[in-house]
């Protein structure tokens, strides 16, 4: 069963022999399991350990994965910090973070649907990333390439702050 749930996931999702994964869900978690140990271990990718979960952030910048597993708590727990951050912060701030997700939701939503993305939109997300989703990004080591959430269902309003930041 593992094994073709993980042939399944390979077929779905593009990950190669160069990813590497921070693990920090435990091993007894059938989601880190299958996605976080069996799949790796059949694509041979790298798997890094976070020392705890406490050091998800700190072990992400050593370790820069390029693959993020995790449960709809790690994630709702990502959003509220940003969101506690945010809320605090001058206007002018707001509104910039705010204009970023706009434009990075309008990216990610022709990327999924497949349609082209006017220069002025590819402008507006290349200003976005630099000033907004860099930095985000750089929380997670910098180079991922995508984040699975599982497990549990993730609410729609934290997947596309995700979706939009990339």
């Amino acid at each position: 069963n593992f094994m073709h749930n993980v042939r399944q996931v390979y077929a779905g999702l593009p990950i190669y022999s160069s990813d590497k994964h921070l693990s920090f869900l435990p091993l007894s978690h059938v989601f880190e399991r299958m996605c976080g140990y069996y799949l790796m271990a059949y694509v041979g990718a790298e798997i890094s350990y976070a020392a705890s979960i406490d050091t998800v952030i700190d072990d992400a910048q050593k370790y820069e994965p390029t693959f993020l597993l995790a449960v709809p708590r790690f994630y709702e727990k990502v959003w509220n910090v940003i969101k506690q951050k945010i809320s605090i912060a001058p206007k002018w701030k707001k509104a910039l973070f705010a204009w970023s997700l706009k434009i990075g939701g309008q990216i990610a939503e022709a990327e999924q649907s497949k349609k082209s993305v006017s220069i002025l939109n590819k402008i507006q997300h290349g200003i976005a990333y630099i000033l907004i989703f860099k930095k985000m990004r750089a929380l997670f080591g910098g180079h991922l390439r995508f984040a699975v959430s599982g497990g549990a269902a993730l609410e729609a309003e934290i997947g596309d702050f995700f979706r939009s930041i990339g």
